[in-house]
């Protein structure tokens, strides 16, 4: 510290509350010896962190978080980003013959093993009895995991009020429990509040105390990841799955931009004629080309990575600051 500290003492020789409080202080000077947040998955998910994964019922939630969990408990890479490996805590508060068969199903068209990188609690924990919450959170301290996953908010918070500010407070508060006595991401598996999808059911209690939300949304057996809340660095760029059936259930499998959406469709050839008639080889962002309708948000950020790998779009900057450009009139691609 860039600053003396004057210590009083109660009769017993002890420093006072308001000593150990002083004593926790920080100047400006020292700004820079806080740690950068630490990545659980490269721009996705961070360490010591809160992170809610929310969409709609049957929209593949579950899916997604078992496949980024055995992912992360193998140190593969997800979506393509780099993972940081670990132990995996999944609190499966929905029971267990349902993640039996998912998690076997992930196994076997994946042909990994995860064994005991993923540990599970196969019945609920409830947030209101705080003599079994601490027993959750000492145990899962000693597991030591990077990753615990609490699938799903509304099974752990029996009896609560969603829209009670209060007592999603209470709920913030005891996560928060979980993310200092393990270091790890916390992930929470809830549902999307009505409308737009954009928040998190129940109070904005849980939105207000977010590091990440991701939001998923499903249209037939494809499923879209959304970044919807990144505290602490640039929002990832959306993502798409495919539910894929197999034996005895269904996995999570990533679309790539080559094999699911040809560039040569009519569709997109007219998108890129439009994007070229309109501005040429000037920069815009992905949001100018969403407002202006000359593509779809999905359908640009589907094949953006193979316009700029065939030569016909070129692409600068980081996060929302990221413009894009055509290179030539976009005759044959």
């Amino acid at each position: 510290m860039s600053f003396d500290v004057e210590w009083s003492y109660i009769d017993n020789g002890e420093p006072t509350a308001a000593d150990l409080m002083f004593a926790s202080f920080i100047s400006a000077a020292d700004l820079d010896s806080i740690p950068e947040p630490e990545p659980l998955i490269h721009k996705t998910l961070f360490m010591n962190s809160l992170a809610w994964l929310i969409g709609r019922p049957g929209h593949g939630k579950s899916f997604i978080a078992i496949d980024l969990a055995a992912h992360i408990a193998l140190g593969e890479t997800w979506a393509g980003c780099p993972t940081k490996k670990g132990k995996v805590m999944y609190l499966v508060a929905e029971g267990g013959s349902g993640i039996r068969e998912r998690i076997r199903t992930w196994e076997d068209a994946s042909g990994q093993w995860i064994g005991h990188q993923m540990m599970l609690k196969t019945a609920a924990v409830q947030v209101m009895d705080s003599t079994a919450w601490a027993a959750f959170v000492e145990a899962t301290a000693r597991l030591g995991p990077v990753l615990v996953v609490v699938d799903t908010q509304a099974r752990v918070t029996v009896g609560m009020e969603e829209n009670s500010a209060k007592e999603m407070g209470m709920f913030v508060s005891r996560l928060d429990h979980l993310r200092l006595a393990t270091g790890a991401c916390v992930l929470v598996v809830h549902h999307q509040g009505r409308g737009d999808g954009e928040h998190m059911r129940g109070s904005t209690a849980m939105d207000g105390a977010a590091d990440t939300v991701i939001g998923v949304k499903k249209v037939d057996t494809e499923v879209r990841l959304e970044c919807l809340k990144q505290k602490e660095a640039a929002a990832f760029e959306p993502l798409l799955f495919r539910l894929v059936e197999h034996a005895p259930s269904a996995y999570a499998s990533l679309i790539s931009d080559d094999t699911h959406l040809s560039l040569d469709t009519p569709m997109i050839s007219m998108s890129l004629k439009r994007w070229w008639d309109s501005d040429e080889t000037d920069w815009v962002s992905a949001s100018y080309l969403v407002e202006t309708e000359i593509f779809a948000k999905a359908t640009f950020h589907r094949i953006k990575k193979s316009l700029i790998r065939r030569g016909a779009v070129e692409e600068k900057g980081e996060g929302q600051a990221k413009r894009y450009r055509l290179l030539h009139e976009p005759y044959n691609l």
